[in-house]
């Protein structure tokens, strides 16, 4: 889902009792760009924020959020 929007160095998977989450990160495969990682980030949260995701167990639909990543101190 979030590679076509560019090269992903890492991408981690979790769940919990308030259901699943994940953490993408995107890194320029040439090491040449330090804001391709962003922009990738930017690219994909504008094209998949609110995607539908099918129906939870409550019948309720369920949509894609996503954020950019906070250092601990800021959040």
């Amino acid at each position: 889902m979030f590679t076509p929007f560019g090269n992903i160095k890492s991408l981690v998977l979790k769940k919990n009792d308030l259901g699943q989450f994940g953490f993408v990160c995107y890194d320029d495969p040439e090491g040449k760009s330090k804001e391709y990682g962003p922009e990738c980030a930017r690219k994909a949260i504008e094209a998949l924020q609110n995607k539908p995701m099918g129906n939870g167990p409550d019948g309720k639909e369920i949509k894609l959020y996503i954020r950019p990543a906070m250092a601990r101190g800021d959040r």
